[in-house]
């Protein structure tokens, strides 16, 4: 496992198009689902940075899809203790907290939502101190009532 998940990695670091880091981040997504441990070999790949950075390039996660896949793996990494406190680090609570507040920053995607959710609350609840801006249950219900999820 530990190979392809190196592998994955490698292909959303050094992907050509969209099209490979999409496919690449959606396998990888894929696994962190049904794998804890990769999450943990994810950690150790520095892969957050690496996804992170891809999303700031334009050309390679051009559509909504590919951020879901950034945003599912950041969330899946978040169950454990030592990702989320990276996350926190990483200073990812105030995106995903603004992925949620702004459905044009997600595209209108309502999986980019829940996604982010997922991965806001978690290390949220770890370190809520660290947290400047965290997002209330109240704001919570507002985006999920705003959406097609009801």
């Amino acid at each position: 496992m530990e190979e392809i998940v190196t592998a994955l990695v490698k292909l959303c670091q050094e992907a050509s198009s969209g099209e490979v880091f999409l496919l690449a981040s959606a396998a990888l997504a894929n696994i962190t689902f049904f794998d804890t441990m990769a999450c943990e070999m994810l950690l150790h790949l520095n892969a957050m940075k690496i996804l992170l950075a891809a999303c700031a390039d334009k050309q390679i996660v051009d559509t909504p899809y590919s951020r879901d896949q950034v945003v599912t793996i950041l969330a899946n990494m978040s169950v454990l203790d030592q990702c989320a406190s990276e996350i926190i680090q990483g200073n990812g609570i105030p995106r995903l907290i603004e992925l949620c507040r702004s459905p044009t920053e997600r595209n209108n995607s309502d999986s980019v939502l829940v996604a982010c959710l997922v991965g806001a609350l978690k290390p949220s609840f770890i370190s809520r101190e660290k947290c400047r801006n965290p997002i209330s249950f109240s704001e919570i219900s507002v985006c999920v009532s705003n959406t097609s999820l009801l």
